[in-house]
């Protein structure tokens, strides 16, 4: 876990979904194959083509941003698909109930934070994947609300996706906690904005979450 102090007192924690409410390779696996699997065949190549020509680009774009690796969601963008068919590519083809069962030590520990914070989630996959995650993992009930790539048609780590989860939870990027599990993609732009920030590394980290914020309020 690393932590980022936020600048005024906390009043909402915004999570991200994938690999930061869960840990689980082959959900994350399977999201990335079945994505990968319709760019291929949507340009009419094979599933290794198909990954080389995504994962070429996103190596190049990195090599002239400091490193930051686009999203999936936005290297399909950049070469042809619109975010809209990310959405209906996703819509369609990620199975979450296939992968995912209740985390009831998650659900204690959502129980405990609500008590004192909004809670809300933001994910990069349409609301409707991102609300199937959270209804699977038996959570669904903490959250206020979810932002989903549908939402603004834009993918973290675009600055639109975050300013639509803070107009939802009515507060201010200094009065929240970002959660994820990518500094790049989901940290860095809050961070920027004066939030504090939490870089969960493990389900213990989400776990002693309470504990965390509680040391640190």
């Amino acid at each position: 876990m690393k932590q980022f102090a936020p600048s005024a007192p906390i009043k909402g924690l915004l999570f991200d979904i994938d690999s930061t409410l869960y840990r689980n390779e082959a959900f994350v696996r399977h999201q990335y194959r079945v994505l990968i699997g319709a760019f291929a065949a949507a340009e009419g190549i094979d599933f290794e083509a198909g990954r080389k020509r995504i994962e070429t680009y996103r190596d190049a774009w990195a090599a002239g941003n400091g490193g930051r690796r686009p999203s999936l969601g936005n290297a399909c963008r950049d070469l042809g698909y619109p975010i809209s068919t990310s959405v209906a590519w996703r819509r369609e083809l990620i199975k979450p109930e296939d992968y995912l069962g209740p985390d009831y030590s998650l659900v204690r520990t959502l129980a405990t934070l609500e008590e004192t914070y909004s809670l809300a989630a933001l994910t990069n996959n349409p609301s409707e994947i991102g609300e199937r995650t959270l209804v699977a993992l038996g959570i669904r009930s903490f959250f206020d609300s979810l932002i989903g790539l549908e939402t603004t048609m834009h993918s973290k780590p675009d600055s639109e996706p975050f300013d639509a989860a803070l107009a939802t939870m009515r507060l201010d990027y200094r009065e929240i906690v970002m959660i994820g599990d990518r500094y790049e993609v989901d940290l860095e732009y809050p961070i920027s904005r004066g939030s504090g920030a939490i870089l969960v590394e493990s389900l213990q980290d989400l776990y002693d979450l309470p504990q965390v914020l509680g040391n640190s309020a």
